[in-house]
């Protein structure tokens, strides 16, 4: 059914306007990325599009989220249509895969104005590794469309995953300054390995030689694990911070968007 969202009276945000958090599937129709859990284990199914429309009419929704993990091609120029229609402003999250060439310009005129994209790395070879189905070659283009289309790209960048090099850390920071054109905030973290994860599963086809769980009273368990080679985590983090000044020059926009991406489509 058509979601309400009036019960979350509008003096109750911290932002001048409300953006919706709007979900259009029931999980990520590609899962899979070796390092993720955000994805259930059900079957992939799209929500009907005309409930979706009928939400945002409903409560006169200027600003939206798509919170899907990924989107296709097709749903987004689908939504795209729909919210240049109703003149709404929204933002999604999405891998730069090389089927997206060529719809930028129309996404920006259905309302899209910025896109948390799944970069994480710089390397070929770990990008293979995460299972991220990219290509560190076009991924560039992809951005370079998107800019000049108008859209704001965020990039997530994940260091430290099982077998990661240092040099392979620094390509992935070659990769942002070779490219900071056409980036306009990076979202950095430290790869931690979670239960459910096809790395949690498969330990030995990423270097991983011993997986221990930490129980927790309240909050779920903790998992630290052995690398056979690569950085680990400790190692990143004192590496971050040797480099953090270089990818704080390529931002463009605020760092504190990094923990609220939404509200970017409120930053003008």
């Amino acid at each position: 059914n058509p979601l309400d969202f009036s019960c979350f009276p509008g003096e109750n945000y911290l932002s001048k306007e409300r953006i919706l958090p709007i979900k259009t599937s029931s999980t990520c129709f590609y899962k899979q990325c070796t390092f993720c859990t955000h994805f259930a284990k059900v079957p992939y199914k799209e929500y009907e599009l005309q409930w979706i429309e009928i939400t945002l009419k409903k409560n006169h929704a200027k600003y939206a989220f798509l919170i899907d993990d990924m989107l296709t091609k097709e749903r987004l120029l689908r939504f795209a249509e729909i919210c240049k229609a109703l003149e709404i402003e929204w933002a999604c999250q999405l891998r730069p895969t090389s089927d997206l060439f060529g719809i930028s310009k129309e996404l920006y005129e259905g309302g899209l104005r910025s896109v948390s994209w799944g970069v994480e790395s710089g390397s070929q070879r770990i990008l293979d590794l995460m299972k991220k189905g990219t290509d560190i070659q076009k991924i560039p283009l992809i951005l370079q469309e998107s800019h000049e289309a108008g859209i704001q790209n965020i990039l997530f960048i994940l260091f430290a995953f099982p077998t990661e090099t240092k040099e392979e850390y620094m390509e992935t920071i070659l990769f942002l300054e070779k490219n900071q054109e056409n980036i306009d905030l990076i979202c950095t973290s430290i790869f931690g390995l979670q239960r459910g994860a096809k790395a949690f599963e498969f330990p030995e086809e990423y270097g991983i030689l011993e997986i221990k769980e930490n129980t927790r009273t309240i909050l779920e368990g903790t998992v630290s694990y052995v690398l056979k080679q690569g950085l680990g985590n400790e190692e990143a983090r004192i590496l971050q911070k040797k480099v953090q000044h270089r990818m704080d020059t390529i931002n463009k926009i605020p760092k504190i968007f990094k923990y609220s991406r939404e509200q970017v489509l409120l930053y003008k």
